[in-house]
């Protein structure tokens, strides 16, 4: 049985028929980093006194490889979201696997985790490390960025369990912050392609890459949130026996 206040996400729910919009968020997004590429490739071209003035130099070089990194990450998220990605599925025991990458985890996002298993049990699963590790590192962001400013901070929690829902078995991962939480509305739009709450570092695929890998896996997702009381993403991923 579902824990009260969840609400269940599908494909059908989150308004995936926004082609037009994100071509044109895309298309937006390449011409911008394209153009910062162009304009300091022609200043290092044009000024070949540059090369004496090493700081200068140096700083187009890094807006350069800015932009570049820009396009390559965009680019990747664009290959997941049009699921032209072909996952390379293993038999993983995912509490092992989570407490092996937990220092990758929290260095990557700046944040304390803690992991909490229930009882002694082995979580199998049929996945791809990489899928896996963009589900997680994608919702520990998210809890990370909603409880900057909080006064107090406390660790993000993983929670591991096994659930039965009619004769299936699956794999239930939790993901529960005590930041800021969202309203109904937010909740409604959260894994919209292009959608976010965090316009000066979202690209607003995180959520809607998240929906679709666990949709790609035979999972669901569920979510739990009140403004000011947290939030809790859970996913249930099918056991591999």
């Amino acid at each position: 049985m579902l824990d009260h206040g969840l609400t269940e996400y599908s494909p059908q729910n989150t308004n995936l028929d926004y082609v037009t919009s994100l071509a044109s968020s895309v298309a937006h997004d390449f011409n911008n980093a394209l153009a910062v590429i162009s304009g300091y490739s022609q200043l290092l071209l044009r000024d070949s006194k540059l090369l004496t003035h090493k700081d200068k130099f140096t700083d187009y070089l890094s807006r350069i490889c800015m932009a570049t990194d820009k396009i390559s990450m965009l680019t990747e998220k664009l290959l997941h979201f049009s699921r032209d990605y072909i996952p390379q599925l293993e038999r993983l025991e995912l509490s092992n696997y989570i407490r092996k990458k937990l220092t990758n985890y929290s260095s990557t996002i700046d944040a304390n985790i803690h992991v909490q298993l229930d009882r002694n049990e082995e979580f199998w699963v049929m996945a791809d490390v990489n899928q896996i590790d963009e589900v997680l590192l994608n919702l520990l962001s998210n809890a990370k960025d909603a409880m900057n400013g909080c006064t107090k901070a406390t660790p993000i929690h993983i929670n591991l369990s096994l659930v039965a829902i009619d004769a299936n078995k699956y794999v239930c991962l939790s993901i529960i912050d005590s930041g800021i939480g969202m309203s109904q509305e937010i909740k409604e739009r959260i894994f919209y392609p292009l959608y976010t709450t965090k316009s000066h570092i979202g690209a607003g695929f995180g959520l809607t890459n998240v929906l679709n890998i666990i949709n790609q896996n035979n999972g669901s997702v569920f979510v739990k949130s009140d403004e000011e009381l947290g939030t809790e993403f859970k996913i249930h991923w099918p056991y591999a026996h």
